[in-house]
């Protein structure tokens, strides 16, 4: 061995000893990740910064644990008998591959490299390997994930782990060592999962390989649903009834069976409560009642609760007129109602990301163009451009701007149209996204995708926004706006940064500043890098949404506790929030 491979060798292997020493065997895969975007970034050597790419893309890849053939989102590429085509990966990345599998000691990211190269290579010592990994790494994560009410690296683990052990035989012993770790770990956390999600997704995995004893699972599926019941945590609530009845049906107790449908059936009536809120549309509890309604005779419910249940639409459906009326400008009612039915009928059918996907398109303004003309003609059309001074004020009477010029009165025309634009596209959105949540049950890790992989995230910042989006499904924009708004400017920042912008300066006392949003979106510097990747409209959007006194101002209302919290889950709020969807599912790295 020459001297110069020996250096390599030796800085290969230190990679490893770096990796090993900062990875603590309970962390999270997203802190796998974005550890390994620091090394790599931050590696000199093209050896080392080889390894740390070859093995973080393995990391970023989302594992889909019950898919037997393809049980990783994006990466590999599957030839039509299940097997794997080498893909992405070259001679030299797959004897890294091979090499980390054997140096990592990380057993979640051990496993995923053993289980990459199963498929890629199927040699089953790999997928040995990975299945005992898999285990070690649930086991690892087991208190970690269960205090944070968010299982899904050692849920998502155990299921690949039973998945992989399933394709070596049902007499395989990989796989009784699997199910025992899964009842082991059910039977640990019965009392102490307050919501049940840990153990949903373990009383699957014994469901869908026919394990375990069914009623003793029916019964613990059934104490799980009554303690979500408790915390009035209604969709989960549902779940574990749903699971309940599977059990007791396959164990031949249908009298039990139906009583947990109808339990079920139940739970979903509060769930559709939920939507009856001020400043909600009526039709959206409408829509999830009437959901309701077909579960309660789905489940044989009596004609008397369908009844009742029937008069609460009814009456809910009398408040459609009142809500109208609290539009800030006048909608006619069958224009209200072309709207919610274009919302619906755009993401009726389409996969969970492709309904996310057609939501970003549903939030967005007309061209520049059309918006200038709306603009011209109201302003030909009013006589208020003729007084000497015009002044606008905000929801407390403040004055805010003064507009002196046909220039400054155009703005705020224009302002006004894409209002109004953003009016209707909320009608339309609002109900599209009753429609994803009624055609898909979204569960804390279905939004994972976006940030798993994302060019326009800044690392630290998953979490939040993985949560604010979720609160925005669930209509909950008093809480998605203000996590969100903040992960925006990160986003945004870091995007500049990226194409080399810089976004700090000097203050007046001489101390480097970072810029903020408000900069990013009224200043040429940042303006024109951002329409070139986002668009002018985006970016005109974003400015007069967030940081326009001419607009709505809602980032620095929302930032200085000017907001109140009507504003915040009014029509520009639920438009920002699918803004900032946009924003980051255009991030989403692609196969």
């Amino acid at each position: 061995m020459t001297v110069q491979v020996k250096s390599q060798y030796r800085e290969v292997m230190g990679t490893y000893d770096t990796l090993n020493t900062r990875l603590p065997p309970d962390a999270s895969m997203a802190e796998v990740r974005s550890l390994l975007h620091e090394l790599e970034a931050r590696s000199v050597a093209l050896e080392t910064r080889q390894v740390y790419a070859t093995i973080g893309s393995v990391a970023r890849l989302t594992l889909l644990p019950d898919e037997r053939q393809s049980p990783f989102f994006v990466g590999l590429d599957y030839r039509p008998d299940g097997n794997a085509r080498r893909g992405q990966y070259n001679d030299e990345e797959l004897k890294i591959l091979r090499e980390a599998a054997t140096q990592v000691q990380h057993a979640g990211l051990a496993a995923r490299l053993a289980d990459i190269l199963w498929l890629l290579v199927r040699e089953a010592p790999f997928a040995r390997q990975a299945i005992t990994a898999y285990v070690d790494y649930a086991r690892a994560r087991d208190h970690v994930e269960l205090v944070n009410d968010d299982p899904q690296d050692a849920t998502d683990s155990l299921r690949r782990a039973a998945s992989l052990a399933q394709q070596t035989g049902k007499k395989s012993p990989l796989l009784d060592d699997v199910l025992q770790a899964v009842e082991r770990t059910l039977a640990q956390h019965r009392d102490d999962d307050q919501q049940g999600r840990y153990s949903h997704a373990l009383l699957k995995v014994l469901f869908r390989l026919k394990r375990g004893d069914l009623r003793v699972l029916a019964e613990q599926a059934e104490d799980l649903a009554r303690r979500c019941e408790g915390l009035a945590n209604w969709s989960m609530a549902r779940t574990h009834w749903d699971t309940a009845a599977l059990f007791h049906n396959r164990a031949g107790q249908p009298d039990q069976s139906k009583a947990a449908k109808l339990a079920a059936a139940e739970a979903f009536v509060q769930y559709a409560r939920g939507f009856i809120r001020p400043g909600s549309p009526p039709f959206l509890a409408v829509k999830e009642l009437m959901r309701a309604v077909q579960l309660l005779r789905d489940a044989g419910a009596t004609r008397e609760r369908v009844q009742e249940v029937l008069r609460e639409i009814r009456s809910l459906q009398g408040e459609e007129d009142r809500f109208m009326r609290a539009f800030p400008v006048e909608v006619p009612a069958p224009l209200v109602r072309d709207h919610q039915r274009a919302g619906q009928d755009q993401v009726t059918g389409l996969t969970f990301t492709g309904a996310l996907q057609q939501l970003t398109r549903i939030a967005a303004l007309p061209p520049m163009a059309a918006l200038r003309k709306a603009a011209l003609d109201a302003l030909k059309t009013t006589v208020v451009q003729h007084l000497a001074t015009i002044t606008l004020g905000d929801h407390a009477g403040r004055q805010q701007v003064t507009l002196n010029s046909e220039e400054e009165y155009l703005a705020f025309q224009m302002s006004r149209q894409a209002a109004n634009a953003r009016l209707l596209a909320v009608i339309s959105l609002d109900a599209a996204v009753a429609q994803v949540r009624q055609e898909h049950s979204i569960g804390p890790q279905d939004l994972a995708f976006i940030v798993a992989s994302n060019v326009r995230l800044p690392a630290g910042h998953a979490a939040s926004v993985q949560r604010g989006l979720r609160y925005g499904l669930a209509g909950d924009f008093l809480a998605a706006i203000p996590m969100l708004l903040p992960q925006l400017e990160a986003g945004l920042r870091h995007m500049l940064n990226t194409e080399g912008v810089e976004t700090t300066g000097l203050d007046t006392s001489g101390v480097q500043q970072e810029h903020n949003l408000n900069t990013f979106l009224t200043d040429e510097k940042y303006t024109r890098p951002l329409e070139r990747v986002l668009g002018e409209a985006f970016v005109y959007d974003l400015r007069t949404l967030l940081v326009e006194k001419v607009g709505e101002n809602l980032r620095n209302t929302s930032a200085h506790g000017l907001a109140l919290d009507g504003q915040l889950e009014d029509i520009p709020a639920r438009y920002t929030w699918a803004l900032i969807l946009r924003f980051f599912l255009g991030g989403v790295q692609r196969p």
